[in-house]
């Protein structure tokens, strides 16, 4: 593990939280940009509940989105999972209004692998549910932290190995053998390393930022005025 690498970020992280809190204290908070967070539910580093409360619940309405990934919930995944690990967001989708968009991909049914996105606008009560063309593919039941940046083709990372072969292949360690033996611990092998909705989450960024681009702002031919031009 990266120790340094990963005490510079817990630095940073704190310097950037002490801000937000003084922005948000001084009402300041509204001169912050939209900004899109996009989670996995089931994440071991970063929790959906920190991100609400560290971040996006101590926002100014101002544009802000979340898309969360939930588990794979077709009924016979989920007997084999542990459902009291995973955190639900129900109360997001019946509570109060939020103050951010909150977009959840989940699956159309309990006997479903199709999935489907549930929309909840920025301070609105009501939901709005949206059918997809996505699958969740055989053998996986839900993303990861680490997932979520890497597409399927990535030659490291990604769900293929690539041919030629590479030096370095991670994507899916398949490594079988008697127990006990590794030094890797097998969850570690088990952890999700690609996105298999990499194309439909570029997509959602790739809108997000075209809706919050800068305007074109028309400008007025100049006149000269007196000698001065204005």
């Amino acid at each position: 593990f990266a120790v340094n690498a990963g005490d510079q970020v817990y630095q940073l992280t704190r310097v950037l939280d002490g801000r937000l809190g003084a922005l948000t204290q001084a009402g300041g908070d509204r001169r912050l940009p939209p900004i899109m967070a996009i989670q996995s539910v089931a994440d071991a580093t970063v929790s959906v509940r920190a991100l609400l409360h560290s971040l996006l619940l101590r926002l100014a309405p101002g544009g802000h989105e979340l898309l969360v990934f939930d588990i794979n919930r077709n009924a016979e995944v989920s007997t084999l999972m542990n459902m009291a690990a995973v955190p639900g967001l129900d109360a997001l989708l019946t509570g109060a209004p939020l103050n951010f968009t909150l977009s959840l991909l989940r699956n159309a049914g309990p006997g479903s692998q199709q999935l489907e996105i549930v929309h909840r606008a920025a301070g609105e009560s009501s939901i709005r549910r949206e059918t997809t063309e996505l699958a969740w593919p055989p053998l996986i039941y839900s993303l990861s932290h680490v997932a979520l940046p890497f597409a399927p083709d990535d030659p490291i990372y990604g769900s293929e190995m690539p041919r030629p072969p590479r030096a370095i292949y991670l994507g899916r360690p398949n490594l079988l053998g008697e127990r006990g033996l590794l030094a890797i611990p097998a969850a570690d092998l088990m952890r999700l390393r690609f996105n298999p909705f990499f194309d439909f989450m570029e997509a959602r960024i790739e809108a997000f930022l075209l809706d919050h681009s800068p305007r074109a702002v028309p400008v007025q031919p100049l006149e000269n005025v007196g000698g001065m031009w204005q």
